[in-house]
């Protein structure tokens, strides 16, 4: 078997104060049944018309524990747990502490 899958790194929040705790690693089978959300204010969402990739079931493939920070040794570790599951090819979305995800692979 030979797949695709779409990473991203989620911000963990405190429910309460809405104060950022850590980091999780999401993988999503391709897809565009999700919308773009853009902020209010005070942690509020709103969803847009734009749409997006979905992290939800069914698209929903794996997620890592939660992490205080991501570093290449961490998503190399995931990467090679979805390669395991056939995964082969990776698409990275989004950005991490200000850079893109996929630059997070070329540190040395």
């Amino acid at each position: 078997m030979s797949g695709k899958a779409t990473v991203h790194v989620k911000t963990v929040r405190r429910r309460t104060m809405n104060e950022i705790i850590g980091f999780r690693i999401e993988a999503a089978v391709p897809n565009q049944e999700g919308r773009v959300m853009k902020p209010i204010g005070d942690g509020d969402f709103y969803a847009t018309k734009e749409h997006a990739t979905s992290y939800r079931r069914p698209y929903f493939i794996a997620e890592s524990s939660d992490h205080s920070w991501i570093d290449k040794k961490t998503m190399e570790r995931f990467l090679s747990d979805l390669r395991w599951r056939g995964y082969d090819k990776f698409e990275f979305e989004g950005k991490y502490e200000g850079e893109p995800l996929a630059a997070l692979m070329l540190l040395e």
